[in-house]
């Protein structure tokens, strides 16, 4: 089965779908009202007047005109023309830009420039000698300023929030900082005098060129704003969520890594869908109602044109019926991990409509804050803001400890004896072994609530407290209470836990791992592969390009991939793509599967392990006796347990049938040298088969109940629609012989899984992180395959 990118998303028009890889608003390119358009499309007051008059002479030194909003909101015309004369929307008022003659700006405590726009990558900076910014609305002057005036008006909110969050906190164990809230924190006691709080010069570009798309690059620090394909004056820099929306990410990423200090770096997602890159853009889209109070984003850039504008609260007119801020309809989990409400009978696999459900109970939350607390919008943003700075400071590092008060392996993995395990080991668990996904996500946000404002003895909610009750209930409205403890003692160590009470859980459902399987049933595909040579090519290209991809291909790949033969099969010499047609068994909709092929622990003396739940290989097959492979590597290895590849070798020898490793494979094979394996003369137990490190996960969004994922997102003639996400890739060796069978023994888990996070036999309390480098957390899937010539 060849892989079509054009079969990506069914119906609609098609979209490019490495556009992640940079934090892309990833748009698609369909044509459509959000709304329907009035009879005269004119802006308010257009008809009769050209608007302000914004020359130089009209505004003081250091001042200029900006769109105080988006021009839909701003002319209360949803059907807007596109050629509207922005100089209608504009009001007198002057907007503080700045008093240097270039668009750019100092902040606190940051070395050098903080943040600068320019038109576009090759422009040099726009210069007013007058250092007075105002211009014609339809000049790209204009839009300059425009993007410069509200990134301007975001980073001062994110450095005075983040100001306060840090001035007003005080460690349980520092005496230097002295504030009101005293609690654990995960960010640094450093976080200024290290330059934690920032990340360099923020380069935006506010008429990239792009089309239907803007970006965020966290490689580069840069954000570029596109334009309308159909309409190019219809610039994304004139609407401000956008650029609230790009800055977000940014603001995401530095929190990520607060505490990072080796100059390895997190990101909150992956290039292809996964959860992490879903609350990324769900937080996202946050940053637009902090701004403006306004719980939906996008409106001109995104929906006037194009149909893909995105509320944020469910009595939004966009949502489908049914969808309200009743407990009963708010946006839950797994339900509506691939709603679009512009096209809501057409599912999608996209990270953006999946964020929705995060945007949504971060929207439903700061309400909340606002009525317990009697805080005003600013009052409980702040408070929300400060409860994700605190989330993704303490899942992003890797120094494995996760705040200043904890011990070192108590986040992550035992970093203490290396950097190595600091820099590799710990990325290695942020990246795929224990990731950021809506249960983590939801309870980190339920502890950070619980710890800092949910203190009777400490009323820190403007005089009183969160009771535990309103914030599990809050988050099973949305289908996230998918823990059973708060993890207050961070993996069985010295606190007490607290538990979920099973009362509060009503709409959020747990389903045992044992629900997913391999497709068993009658004349069903058990994996499909894909070995397209252009589609590979491109793949292996984005893999590339984005800095997913953390091994070099082997040399034995070669790199314009000719061995690949698009015959829907494993042969030799091929870089292919595979996804496991998993089904669930269950009579409830599973989401956020993980299917991973990295190094793990499951063997003993080179020998698989056959106590891991499947009992196999016996030991006749080269299997370890049973109860003997009982450790678990608390180091990724490196203390001297076996991290193995997952893939063993069958080997036939007359009526005797043993499975061993690639390492004793290679040695039946006459006359092949170290060299010829997939990582050379240095590394032989993954010569055969390899899956590189940052292609050894495939995600699916979700799988409905008695279904498989292809037949949850089927394509228009009911045949199995793929994305990249969804594929593990993998080298195979040239010098296999055809008709070798081997054995891959996957892990697989997912979000609201039931016995995939926490040990039953250990009053639920979560699993300890190196636990994750075993078997015990997943369901073990054995894929076989024969390599065909």
């Amino acid at each position: 089965m060849s892989f079509n990118n054009k079969d990506l998303f069914k119906t609609k028009s098609k979209l490019n779908p490495f556009c992640k890889a940079i934090g892309f608003i990833c748009l698609f390119l369909h044509v459509s009202c959000l709304l329907e358009p009035s009879q005269s499309g004119a802006a308010r007051g257009a008809g009769a007047s050209a608007g302000i008059t914004n020359t130089q002479g009209s505004v003081r030194v250091g001042n200029g005109r900006i769109l105080e909003d988006n021009p839909i909101i701003l002319s209360q015309n949803s059907g807007l023309n596109p050629d509207v004369k922005l100089s209608t929307l504009l009001t007198t008022r002057q907007e503080f830009i700045t008093e240097r003659q270039f668009l750019e700006s100092e902040c606190f405590n940051v070395t050098g420039l903080c943040f600068e726009v320019r038109e576009n990558e090759l422009s040099s900076k726009f210069q007013s000698t007058s250092r007075k910014w105002a211009f014609p609305t339809d000049s790209t002057k204009f839009l300059q300023v425009n993007t410069f005036g509200h990134l301007n008006r975001i980073i001062e909110r994110y450095f005075t929030t983040i100001r306060e969050i840090f001035f007003n906190r005080r460690g349980e164990n520092l005496n230097a900082t002295p504030g009101s809230l005293q609690y654990r924190t995960a960010i640094p006691e450093d976080l200024f005098t290290a330059r934690a709080h920032w990340k360099g010069n923020l380069v935006t570009l506010s008429d990239s060129g792009i089309k239907d798309n803007a970006f965020y690059d966290p490689a580069s620090f840069q954000i570029g704003l596109g334009e309308d394909s159909v309409h190019p004056e219809v610039k994304f820099g004139h609407d401000s969520t956008v650029i609230y929306h790009e800055a977000g990410h940014a603001f995401n990423e530095i929190m990520m890594n607060m505490r990072n200090r080796d100059g390895t770096k997190v990101s909150l997602g992956q290039i292809f869908y996964d959860e992490g890159g879903a609350i990324n853009e769900g937080i996202a889209d946050y940053y637009s109602y902090v701004m403006n109070a306004r719980p939906h984003f996008g409106e001109w850039a995104l929906g006037r044109f194009i149909s893909q504008s995105r509320p944020m609260k469910e009595d939004d007119p966009l949502h489908s019926p049914g969808i309200n801020t009743s407990a009963q309809g708010r946006l839950s989990y797994p339900t509506f991990v691939n709603y679009d409400p512009n096209f809501p009978e057409d599912p999608i696999e996209d990270i953006h409509y999946a964020g929705q459900i995060i945007s949504h109970y971060l929207v439903a939350l700061t309400e909340m804050f606002k009525n317990k607390c009697g805080l005003n919008h600013r009052g409980a943003t702040s408070t929300v803001l400060h409860l994700l700075m605190e989330t993704l400071s303490e899942t992003g590092d890797l120094s494995s400890k996760g705040s200043d008060f904890n011990t070192i392996g108590e986040v992550n993995l035992d970093a203490e004896s290396t950097p190595f395990l600091e820099g590799i080991n710990s990325q290695e668990w942020v990246r795929i072994a224990n990731p950021l996904n809506f249960r983590k996500f939801a309870q980190l946000m339920a502890k950070k609530q619980l710890r800092i404002y949910g203190n009777s003895n400490k009323k820190r909610c403007n005089g009183t407290y969160l009771e535990s009750d309103s914030i599990e209930k809050l988050l099973d409205n949305y289908g996230l209470l998918l823990f059973r403890t708060y993890n207050i003692d961070l993996n069985s160590l010295s606190e007490p836990n607290l538990t979920v009470p099973a009362s509060n859980r009503l709409k959020s459902t747990l389903v045992s791992k044992s629900a997913v399987k391999i497709d068993d049933r009658t004349d069903k595909a058990k994996a499909f592969i894909f070995d397209d040579r252009a589609s590979m090519v491109n793949a292996l290209g984005q893999l590339k390009s984005s800095g997913q991809l953390q091994d070099n291909i082997s040399s034995q790949i070669e790199a314009d991939l000719p061995y690949n033969n698009s015959n829907a099969q494993i042969s030799p010499g091929e870089f292919l793509g595979i996804s496991l047609s998993l089904f669930n068994s269950s009579n409830t909709d599973i989401a956020g599967v993980e299917v991973l092929a990295n190094d793990w622990d499951h063997t003993k003396d080179n020998q698989m392990c056959n106590n891991l739940g499947d009992n196999f290989p016996s030991a006749n097959e080269g299997g370890v006796s049973d109860g003997n492979c009982t450790s678990v590597t608390s180091d990724n290895g490196n203390d001297g347990d076996e991290i193995s590849p997952v893939c063993f070798v069958q080997d036939i020898q007359g009526d005797s049938t043993q499975w061993i490793s690639q390492t004793d494979f290679k040695t039946n094979i006459s006359g092949m040298t170290d060299s010829q394996c997939l990582d050379g003369p240095n590394r032989t137990d993954n010569c055969f088969i390899r899956f590189p490190r940052g292609t050894d996960r495939a995600v699916y969004s979700k799988i409905d109940a008695q279904k498989t994922f292809g037949e949850t997102l089927p394509k228009s003639d009911g045949s199995p629609s793929f994305n990249f996400s969804n594929l593990l890739f993998m080298e195979v060796n040239k010098n296999i012989p055809p008709g070798t069978t081997f054995n891959c023994r996957m892990r697989v888990r997912f979000t609201n899984c039931d016995d995939c996070y926490h040990d039953s036999a250990d009053n639920f309390d979560d699993y300890t992180d190196f636990e994750y480098s075993g078997h015990r957390p997943f369901k073990l899937i054995n894929f076989k395959f024969t390599v065909i010539d």
